[in-house]
């Protein structure tokens, strides 16, 4: 338990010292997800099943470098047409990046190990692509719309806010299995995992509802948010659960002691991100 609570002092500690890195300068945020990309990546390769052929870690970090490309299609402040326009640009570059990454792929399958290997070709690029759409979707609240290093800070606290209620009520109150995936997790703690959000974002709202000049009736509408993040963040703990039932390893690796690998830390919050990203979008540009 304390090799449990240092790891995660350490690590919490280190991630908020990039977090403010990024406010000050989002360039040095950039090169912070590149690095966690590259452990992500590497990790994932070990959530394959013993039956399924070696993916390649090459495809993977190819589709997880996407995530440079919203620096290049930056928010301009005070014209939200504009900012839409660059921000459409930078999705579709996006997806046409994975597109061609899913055409190598198969060709390079289909020259390794013949027609049989198109299925394990496909499944490699599922993997990598649940990877690559969760660390754009992060520099692209960074880099593309307003408060967007707020934004990013909200979606990263969700899974922390989920997770932290979601284990104390389902460790004290907890009586019904949730799943046979995790069967740890408690019909409990899920719905606490779902009201601990909802709560969370109305208190954000009463935060900024003064700066952004929002009606008070806006509040649902957080709330809601709240709600909606937090069953997401649960569906990306239980999708990685899954994956590591699959492969028959208990933790995706031994990067933070007591805590497991990167991905086990991060798997809600590649699923919490790319929902931040959409619905942000929508609220904020035209």
């Amino acid at each position: 338990m304390t090799t449990r609570i240092l790891s995660a002092l350490v690590y919490g500690a280190i991630f908020i010292a990039f977090l403010a890195l990024g406010a000050w300068q989002p360039v040095l945020m950039l090169v912070f997800w590149l690095a966690l990309a590259f452990q992500a990546g590497r990790e994932l390769q070990t959530l394959v099943p013993a039956s399924d052929p070696k993916p390649s870690l090459f495809f993977c970090l190819w589709q997880n470098l996407a995530l440079i490309l919203p620096a290049f299609f930056p928010y301009t402040p005070g014209d939200p047409i504009q900012s839409a326009a660059t921000a459409f640009k930078a999705f579709l570059y996006f997806l046409t990046w994975q597109l061609v990454v899913a055409i190598v792929q198969c060709f390079f399958y289909l020259h390794r190990e013949g027609i049989s290997s198109l299925d394990a070709s496909l499944s490699a690029f599922s993997r990598n692509f649940y990877l690559s759409l969760g660390f754009f979707s992060a520099t692209y609240l960074l880099f593309c719309l307003p408060y967007g290093w707020h934004s990013l800070l909200w979606a990263l606290l969700t899974p922390w806010v989920t997770d932290s209620l979601a284990w104390l009520v389902g460790s004290l109150y907890g009586k019904h299995a949730l799943t046979p995936i995790s069967p740890n997790k408690t019909l409990e703690g899920f719905f606490a995992g779902l009201i601990g959000p909802g709560i969370f974002y109305i208190l954000i709202f009463l935060r900024v509802r003064a700066e952004l000049g929002l009606a008070f009736y806006h509040i649902l509408a957080f709330f809601l948010f709240g709600l909606l993040a937090g069953l997401v963040a649960q569906l990306g703990d239980l999708f990685e659960s899954s994956l590591k039932r699959a492969a028959g390893v208990k933790d995706s690796g031994q990067l933070i002691p007591g805590h497991g690998g990167l991905l086990d830390r991060f798997d809600s919050s590649l699923f919490v991100l790319p929902l931040f990203a959409i619905l942000l979008s929508l609220a904020w540009l035209p």
